[in-house]
């Protein structure tokens, strides 16, 4: 018994996709963030939470975009 993945490989191809584009605007939200914290000198301990934010923001953006 065979089982025929071609009806698949469409829907993979479009997740793959999704998944890329995540992590394009991850890379870009953590790039602009990194700057604002290089730039206005924030102490260590709102290092983190800076991060944070910059994930929560890109996972927002692809999942209003995207989803």
């Amino acid at each position: 018994m065979n089982i025929d993945w071609t009806p698949l490989f469409g829907e993979v191809n479009g997740l793959a996709l999704k998944l890329f584009i995540l992590i394009i605007i991850l890379i870009i939200f953590a790039t602009l963030f990194s700057l604002v914290i290089k730039l206005t000198n924030l102490p260590k301990m709102f290092i983190r939470p800076t991060i944070g934010v910059s994930l929560l923001l890109g996972l927002f953006t692809w999942a209003k975009y995207f989803l």
